[in-house]
């Protein structure tokens, strides 16, 4: 049987869903990167007090190990633990890439940050 449901409906769900990991009062740690100017990160923490998501921000600008004149984009990087992943994949049924996608657009709207890049890993 098949259902059709609204995004918001799904966002809801997704929500909740992550929240049995990051439980009613998530573990949120913002630093700032003392050797760049504007750059960031953000981690969250498990109900176990273990990393859940890693979010790193790099704004527009000069590599420091390039030698060309090459201006970078600004570019947001989200490291989910692999388990999440791994579970979300079980409960709907899809593909890593569809939940790390997923994923990914939940965390831009929670936390109302530009995802460019995300991946699973044991954080």
């Amino acid at each position: 049987m098949k259902y059709v449901i609204t995004e918001t409906q799904f966002d809801k769900i997704l929500d909740l869903y992550i929240s049995k990991y990051i439980g009613p009062k998530p573990k949120i740690k913002r630093e700032e990167n003392p050797y760049m100017s504007g750059s960031f990160s953000i981690n969250i923490k498990d109900v176990n007090d273990v990393n859940l998501f890693r979010y790193n921000f790099f704004p527009a600008g000069e590599s420091w190990d390039d030698p060309s004149d090459k201006i970078y984009p600004a570019n947001g990087n989200l490291y989910i633990r692999k388990e999440l992943v791994e579970d979300l994949i079980g409960f709907l049924n899809v593909r890593e890439t569809k939940v790390l996608d997923l994923i990914a657009d939940w965390f831009t709207k929670k936390y109302d940050v530009d995802v460019d890049d995300v991946s699973s890993t044991n954080l």
